[in-house]
């Protein structure tokens, strides 16, 4: 028998080690038990005005995606709509450890994206995903 002696954890048993090994992942993991990955995703459709190429639209839509990614930080891209210049589809993504945190980016991406007034938001989507 084996005697393991660790944070006031005294374990006698014949398999001493493995249950030790087990005590201390459950306590590593509870010790980081509030902090998990978090994403959001968030999609914004727009309708572009007074546009009459494909040249203009993408210079709009860059202008936009250029502001928003300076500004947080974010992976954005132009998603969908690439073959139309009167509509175009934004979508974006945000990782952190915190819901709170990057719900409130989220919608701080959409409420930028709306005060540009560089195009009409006609529809907006966002989820979070907890891992």
């Amino acid at each position: 028998m084996k005697h393991i002696e660790k944070n006031k954890f005294s374990i006698y048993d014949k398999r001493s080690e493995m249950i030790y090994v087990t005590v201390y992942i459950y306590q590593f993991l509870n010790r980081f038990k509030g902090e998990r990955m978090i994403i959001g995703a968030g999609k914004i459709n727009l309708k572009l005005h007074d546009v009459d190429s494909l040249k203009g639209k993408r210079k709009i839509i860059k202008s936009m995606i250029t502001r928003i990614k300076n500004q947080f930080n974010i992976s954005i891209a132009e998603t969908d709509y690439n073959d139309s210049h009167l509509f175009a589809q934004i979508g974006f993504s945000i990782t952190g450890n915190n819901a709170r945190v990057v719900n409130s980016k989220l919608d701080k991406v959409f409420n930028m994206a709306d005060d540009m007034g560089l195009a009409q938001i006609t529809d907006t989507q966002m989820e979070i995903i907890h891992l």
